[in-house]
């Protein structure tokens, strides 16, 4: 008992002892109290995830601090803690906020009312009603008071006995109305469109003065803000329009981010954008070179979505058709045309395809088809008969469309061999569609023909040998039939008897003329005086080698006719 009445003057002395103050909410003549809400050095008031600056008690028992001020959003939660200087002794908490911001504390308006408690420090979440009004500068009171919880109308009295002993402390908050992203009513689709054509995506979203941003991802990378240009407008819009769009974009990724005009964004879906490229020749030829009978192909690379494919076979000047799937042709309605054992009929023709895509039709520049075709005779060496002594000439025609060579050819056996000839003292033009045989005498019953090669990287050697053609020696018989260019004509020729038989014009007849023969080496075999009788003249040759010899006639010291060619067997 002793020791029970000497503990309770000591807790008397102890409270006379603290000088606190009772607390009201009129805080003159208010005495000193306890418990006081400790300052910031024991962490005090913190509300909102914001620590008071709080000192400590004040003399009479009241605080107020108008900084820091929270700001509370209308509708959310927040945490609070409230520390005390003791733990030994039963404290209660009751704390208002002016939540209709009419400067009365109502009791409606007490947001916490904490039951006594042994305890340093109180906390729990003080949520803002949807009801309050929002405003700046609101009032908010904490109450503590030894021993005894307060009611929601206590607000503003005094401390009740026997206990009065507590602390108020008033605050200032901001209400806010709490602010939402914008409500998407309507989201944007995915989207496809073809290569140079206009599109648009759009959004809707509720109520107004939303603003909106368009951003693209390309290539799998990051978002990025779009700006108008003169692909894009609208991009600060609900609706981005798109022109002439481009074939590089395909497959991107486009989304709106749309803000509240309280500041709180949202994301629009994200969807694709697939552009259809057009369909475009990639690469052609503008001609090609084929060999006749050998198969060819005709084909291009198209760029896009290609659906069919129709080639066609004309001229710029007199239009095109369309090709069947018939012979020469195979493929027509693919990207490659098959011309079969390709014939000499399709040489100089154009082909070109049109092909259609997803959105639009082309059509290839004229592939224009050069056809090799062998060299053929279209006129072949005829005999030619000639005076002795003249020159006799083979003459060929060739068709063919590409370069190629002439060889003549000459046969002593009629026709059992032939061997190639070249430019000498017989024979002239070898290389050359006509071959000039310049002494015929020496070549008579001979055989000629001409042999044309094409040498073509593309169809390989080409032959082709023509017929041959014969001279035939057409011997004056009588005066009569000579040419009135000659004076005199070999008879037979080739002699065959030993004598050389020769035949004058009017002009020698019965006259005498100085003759010499001369040898293929110009050797002079022979000098007599031939006289004619009438018209004929004989000089024994008995004594000459078979061999061709050359007669030259002088009269009155002047040479006649140049020289004439026999040949003796």
């Amino acid at each position: 008992m002793k020791y029970n009445l000497l503990s309770f003057a000591f807790f008397l002395c102890c409270l006379c002892s603290t000088n606190l103050l009772k607390a009201q909410c009129s805080v003159t003549s208010t005495p000193y109290s306890y418990p006081y809400i400790t300052g910031a050095c024991v962490n005090g008031f913190t509300f909102a995830s914001v620590a008071s600056n709080n000192p400590g008690n004040s003399s009479n028992g009241y605080n107020s601090f108008t900084t820091p001020v929270r700001n509370l959003t209308i509708g959310n939660t927040y945490p609070y803690t409230v520390t005390y200087p003791y733990s030994y002794y039963a404290i209660g908490l009751n704390i208002w906020i002016d939540l209709n911001n009419n400067n009365n504390y109502e009791s409606s308006e007490m947001v916490v009312g904490a039951s006594l408690s042994y305890t340093s420090s109180r906390s729990g979440n003080i949520t803002i009603p949807s009801t309050a009004t929002a405003g700046t500068n609101v009032h908010m009171r904490i109450r503590c008071m030894y021993y005894t919880n307060l009611s929601g109308s206590a607000a503003c009295t005094s401390y009740p006995s026997p206990y009065g002993y507590g602390e108020t402390e008033d605050y200032l908050v901001n209400l806010i109305n709490p602010c939402f992203p914008p409500t998407i009513t309507a989201q944007p689709q995915n989207t496809t469109t073809c290569e140079a054509s206009n599109t648009s995506l759009s959004m809707t979203t509720s109520g107004t003065g939303n603003l909106y941003q368009w951003e693209m991802s390309t290539g799998g990378g990051s978002f990025s803000q779009l700006a108008n240009s003169a692909t894009y407008s609208g991009v600060t819009s609900n609706m981005l329009s798109l022109s002439n769009t481009p074939a590089n974009i395909n497959g991107a990724k486009i989304r709106c981010k749309t803000t509240s005009n309280c500041g709180v964004a949202r994301y629009s879906d994200t969807v694709a954008l697939n552009v259809t490229p057009l369909a475009k020749v990639g690469h052609q030829v503008l001609g090609d070179t084929i060999c006749t009978t050998v198969d060819k192909t005709i084909t291009f690379t198209p760029t896009g979505d290609v659906n069919n494919y129709q080639w066609q076979m004309g001229t710029l000047s007199n239009g095109f058709t369309n090709l069947q799937n018939s012979a020469p042709f195979d493929g027509v309605n693919t990207q490659y045309l098959q011309i079969n054992r390709t014939p000499d009929s399709v040489n100089g023709q154009s082909f070109r395809c049109v092909f259609n895509g997803v959105c639009n039709s082309a059509t290839t520049e004229p592939i224009g088809l050069y056809v090799i075709f062998p060299p053929f005779f279209s006129k072949e060496p005829a005999n030619d008969t000639v005076y002795e002594n003249t020159a006799a000439t083979f003459a060929v025609e060739v068709q063919n469309n590409t370069s190629f060579i002439y060889q003549w050819q000459a046969s002593s056996n009629g026709g059992q061999t032939f061997s190639n000839i070249s430019n000498d003292a017989l024979y002239a033009n070898y290389g050359t569609p006509t071959l000039t045989v310049k002494n015929s005498i020496a070549k008579n019953d001979w055989m000629f023909r001409c042999v044309i090669r094409s040498d073509d990287r593309l169809c390989g050697k080409f032959f082709d040998t023509s017929a041959a053609g014969k001279i035939i020696i057409k011997y004056p018989t009588t005066v009569a039939s000579l040419d009135g260019k000659q004076f005199v004509t070999v008879t037979p020729n080739p002699i065959v008897d030993n004598v050389l038989r020769m035949i004058s014009n009017e002009e020698l007849k019965n006259k005498t003329v100085k003759t010499t023969i001369t040898d293929m080496l110009g050797r002079t075999v022979i000098t007599t005086d031939m006289k004619f009788n009438s018209n004929t003249g004989n000089i024994s040759v008995a004594n000459l080698a078979p061999g061709i010899y050359y007669v030259k006639l002088q009269k009155d010291g002047a040479m006649l006719d140049g020289s004439y060619t026999f040949v003796k067997q």
